[in-house]
């Protein structure tokens, strides 16, 4: 039983458990009533305290946001004032220095003890929140804050105090933060029980509610932020799927008005007929652009939810059949074999035929990329309530790691071996997608090495909102055309074609400062066929060239006979520009040949990324002939002043009787040594030089002038002994500069020494 009692001269809420035991004599008469008293206060409290950390627990664990949050913990305590008679809780905005109410018990919000909004600069609010958060220990222990009667009057006890029951003079108010130094981010202004004592227990069951609160804005605040940044992504994706879309429909209509005059130009013999190897090359190329920008906006308006499929009963054997024959040739050119295995099924399937056609072009797009030797199958027939179309190849397969993201957009497979690195990482999703609006599913097997295989369901029989009728004939469209073309041109090499390109005549070097010399090989190095062909024919007017594929092929090329110049692509398959540089940079027999990289991402940090991984120059793709020629000149023509200055250094060398040697710019690297006989020569970097060369009683004192010199940036001399090739000491007096380049920095070291083991010999011998 609850009740209020007169402690130590104040009214105390207590709680007492009543006993009635009746007292009776020999007989068993009832002689009286024995009513013992046990004060509960303690226990009671502990446990009407943990109740309500428990329900602000509960009833706070979802809240979306921070102010969700704050109105969820005000219900949980309005619903039990006995120890929280009233409750505040203001959110802190340090952007506009105030603090906004944002859950409120007991107390009316808005009213005058309840306000809306807290000044945090300016004060002037019933509530000191700015000199709570301007105190530094008002930041851990909180402010304890009297007088309430006079500050706020009209305040009562909570409804369910006993009778004769105070209403709370006393309010903690107790700022709220992630960690004991972090920014507070909330306040708590909590009522105390007027008739509860304020000491340690009560004093730590408000601690533990901040805290509780605490963890609850904080987890709040987390899952507003996500929610916020989830809503972004999907408002970034919902608008990059439109500008997709969009720049997707107007690329179509100038490449449409390209495609008709260049077809007609191929048709019409005359003046065009000189330069029909180029217009078919720009035909050809534009046509892969609007299949390209077809895919992306097929793509795009299937992510929009835009995309409808228009089914119709098919023969799917007999349509499979004519797309997989347009593969021929290409799987032909290729080396492979093409089988395909589709009987007729026993009723026609209901299927979109131009998605079909996409379906079926890009698996087997895909398969003859990445399929070198033996062949594809393609298989299609019914299983239970399903067709089934399986792609199958022998090639290169998948790593087991990247088979969950086959069908991601975007995602490609890194290094893999393919025929080509083109591509725009969208033909597998886009294949998924459409297979999904047939309410059927695509699954792929793979083992490295070992092939992989495209499994394909579609349900059979007649759509619910279909009429039935006879299957409709599906004429095989130009897409699985355009794709059996490009897949044919992947293996096709460098063709040239003097009098039908033109592009052998060296019109574009007329006005340029080019010197042409057909001893200068350039190696041209790209994946595209007809890039290859053109970058063939543009540099061959001044300059021997030779092509390669891809990388592999290329650094085979390069050490069985180093060009003078090597034009990489970027993005190749097997071995892209930048591995193919390291390659180069790393081999001493070719590491001091200019490289000009081609990329199509253009961008400032993509070029500044090129130039650091040492290529020499970068060009972005599209670029103009003349400059491309332009910087290839030049290249060449600062690595032929190189040659000669190392020809002129070399003869300088051969020419001096003193032993010549560089070092890095940190001495650490021996890079280069001519020991005329004095000391043993090297032709490779050696880091070991000093324990070489250096007399071990020397050395000290060597790398002493070494770091000398190193630090003033000037002349290192030093006479001292050293090891000679028979194992016997010598003195030498050796000098070293640094070369600097244009901005001032150290490349390295060039040094002379003179053998002075004879005159010290004499020296010696005469003062002796």
């Amino acid at each position: 039983m609850p009740m209020l009692m007169d402690r130590n001269g104040s009214l105390e809420e207590v709680y007492v458990t009543f006993t009635y035991s009746p007292i009776t004599d020999d007989r068993g008469s009832v002689l009286g009533i024995q009513n013992s008293v046990l004060d509960t206060t303690a226990t009671m409290v502990a446990e009407r305290r943990m109740a309500l950390l428990r329900t602000v627990a509960a009833e706070t664990a979802g809240a979306r946001t921070p102010e969700h949050a704050c109105e969820l913990a005000a219900g949980a305590l309005g619903r039990s004032p006995a120890d929280v008679p009233f409750a505040l809780l203001y959110l802190i905005d340090q952007t506009r220095r105030e603090g906004r109410l944002a859950g409120a018990a007991g107390l009316t919000a808005g009213s005058f003890a309840a306000p809306q909004v807290v000044d945090l600069i300016n004060g002037g609010s019933v509530w000191p929140l700015s000199a709570l958060l301007g105190d530094p220990g008002g930041h851990h222990g909180g402010m304890l804050l009297d007088g309430l009667t006079g500050r706020l009057g009209g305040l009562l006890a909570p409804p369910p105090a006993p009778p004769g029951a105070l209403p709370p003079e006393t309010a903690l108010l107790m700022p709220i933060a992630a960690g004991p130094d972090d920014e507070v981010y909330a306040v708590l202004v909590a009522g105390l029980n007027r008739h509860q004592p304020f000491d340690e227990a009560y004093r730590g069951f408000l601690d533990m509610l901040a805290g509780q609160i605490g963890a609850t804005l904080a987890l709040a605040h987390t899952r507003h932020r996500e929610r916020q940044s989830l809503d972004k992504l999907a408002e970034l994706d919902r608008v990059k799927t439109e500008f997709f879309s969009n720049v997707s429909h107007e690329f179509r209509t100038p490449l449409t008005l390209m495609l008709g005059p260049l077809e007609e130009m191929l048709r019409r013999p005359g003046d065009a007929a000189t330069n029909s190897g180029e217009i078919a090359l720009m035909y050809r190329n534009a046509q892969r652009l609007l299949r390209l920008v077809g895919t992306l906006l097929d793509f795009s308006q299937a992510e929009a939810g835009r995309l409808r499929a228009a089914f119709v009963p098919t023969d799917l054997a007999a349509l499979t059949t004519d797309i997989v024959s347009m593969f021929a040739g290409a799987a032909e050119a290729a080396g492979l074999k093409l089988t395909i295995d589709a009987p007729p099924l026993p009723g026609p399937v209901w299927v979109d035929p131009e998605m079909w056609e996409k379906i079926v072009s890009n698996l087997l797009s895909n398969a003859l990329k990445f399929t070198w030797e033996g062949g594809v199958t393609v298989l299609l027939r019914p299983v239970e309530r399903h067709a089934e179309l399986i792609v199958r190849d022998s090639g290169v397969g998948i790593p087991e790691a990247d088979l969950p993201y086959v069908f991601k957009r975007f995602h490609r497979v890194r290094d893999a071996r393919g025929r080509t690195h083109e591509g725009a990482g969208i033909g597998l999703a886009l294949v998924d997608e459409l297979v999904r609006r047939h309410h059927g599913r695509v699954r792929v097997t793979s083992r490295p090495d070992s092939g992989t295989a495209f499994t394909v369901w579609i349900p059979m029989g007649r759509r619910p909102d279909s009429t039935g009728g006879e299957p409709a004939p599906a004429p095989v469209g130009g897409l699985a055309e355009s794709m059996a073309r490009e897949a044919a041109h992947w293996d096709v090499g460098a063709r040239r074609d003097d009098e039908a390109a033109g592009l052998d005549d060296p019109s574009v070097l007329r006005d340029l400062p080019v010197r042409a010399f057909s001893e200068i090989r350039v190696l041209v190095v790209d994946d595209n066929p007809d890039m290859r062909d053109y970058l063939e024919r543009l540099l061959g007017a001044a300059w021997t060239v030779v092509v390669a594929s891809d990388g592999e092929q290329a650094l085979r090329t390069a050490r069985r006979d180093p060009p003078d110049l090597i034009l990489a692509d970027v993005m190749m398959p097997r071995m892209d520009g930048f591995a193919l540089l390291h390659e180069i940079r790393a081999d001493p027999a070719l590491a001091g040949t200019p490289v000009v990289l081609l990329t199509a991402r253009a961008g400032e940090e993509t070029a500044i990324g090129g130039l650091l991984a040492g290529a020499d120059d970068y060009v972005v793709k599209p670029f103009a002939a003349r400059e491309l020629v332009a910087r290839i000149d030049a290249q060449l023509q600062m690595a032929r002043m190189r040659r000669v200055s190392e020809r002129r250094f070399r003869t300088l060398r051969d020419a001096s009787f003193d032993v010549v040697y560089r070092m890095s710019a940190d001495w650490r690297i021996l890079q280069a040594l001519d020991g005329h006989g004095f000391l043993a020569d090297i032709t490779e970097p050696t880091a070991s030089w000093l324990d070489t060369y250096i007399d071990p009683a020397d050395q000290p004192e060597v790398l002493a002038a070494v770091n000398a010199a190193i630090e003033s940036r000037g002349v290192f001399q030093l006479e001292h002994r050293v090891r000679r090739p028979d194992g016997t000491l010598g003195r030498m007096l050796s000098r070293a500069v640094p070369l600097f380049d244009d901005d001032g920095e150290i490349i390295e070291w060039i040094g002379t020494a003179t053998d002075l083991t004879g005159v010290r010999s004499v020296a010696d011998h005469n003062r002796s």
